[in-house]
């Protein structure tokens, strides 16, 4: 049928199909700062895997296979040879609108965040962690920020001290100091402003094997309050 010949309503869903898809593939090819002559749906395959938890390449696939059709198949009387239905264009905008507008990590992820100064000692640590479940803790010399502990740190220097001392532990006496040497080499804590999305939260993980927490800040920087924190398991389960 030919444009002029179209009811209003079809039009309409042509004309938001189309925007949105040109919309969203200029908003994958800007976060992934690809080059034009790259595809739609590679894009969708690039971003699908820095984003494994992402659900909507199916979907976004039938869209580029759609509108590849009502572009590259409209006749020579300017007809399209297909109408998107309601539902597909409202789920191409919802998806759309994830990226005009993500999701902050602020407030989702916005709490009390537990840390504890370098001269504290294990025992009040070990009590966190069974009254709060807790598994990661910001380490401070006063104001400034020391590093991150974790249980995996403190599982090494337990079972280093295990084969070195056979002396009975006290917990008490053990301040977190020489507890946080033990703590990988590799960077496990990254500081972010709280204008984070948690798409860009997802991905520092994706990218970072090693990465176990995200500390959230007014602005990313490691001498001002902390407003949240986010850790692996955080990201991906919610």
């Amino acid at each position: 049928m030919s444009l002029n010949k179209l009811p209003e309503e079809q039009l309409l869903l042509i004309n938001r199909f189309l925007e949105a898809y040109n919309e969203l593939d200029d908003q994958l090819r800007t976060s992934l700062k690809e080059s034009p002559n790259i595809s739609f749906s590679k894009l969708v395959d690039i971003y699908t895997k820095n984003h494994p938890r992402w659900t909507e390449k199916k979907f976004l696939k039938k869209v580029a296979d759609l509108r590849n059709f009502l572009v590259h198949e409209m006749d020579s009387d300017s007809s399209y040879p297909a109408i998107p239905t309601q539902f597909m264009v409202e789920n191409l905008e919802r998806v759309l609108n994830q990226f005009l507008r993500p999701d902050p990590v602020i407030p989702k992820f916005q709490r009390e965040v537990i840390n504890f100064q370098i001269d504290d000692s294990l025992q009040k640590v070990l009590k966190v962690i069974y009254q709060k479940s807790y598994s990661q803790f910001p380490i401070y010399n006063e104001s400034v920020f020391e590093g991150l502990l974790t249980e995996n740190g403190i599982t090494r220097w337990l079972s280093k001290l295990a084969v070195t001392n056979t002396t009975i532990i006290d917990f008490d006496e053990n301040p977190i100091k020489s507890i946080l040497t033990q703590e990988e080499k590799r960077k496990n804590f990254s500081f972010i402003p709280r204008s984070s999305s948690t798409i860009e939260a997802e991905k520092q993980f994706v990218n970072s094997p090693a990465l176990e927490a995200l500390l959230i800040t007014q602005n990313g920087k490691q001498n001002e309050k902390l407003l949240g924190i986010i850790t692996r398991w955080d990201i991906f389960n919610s």
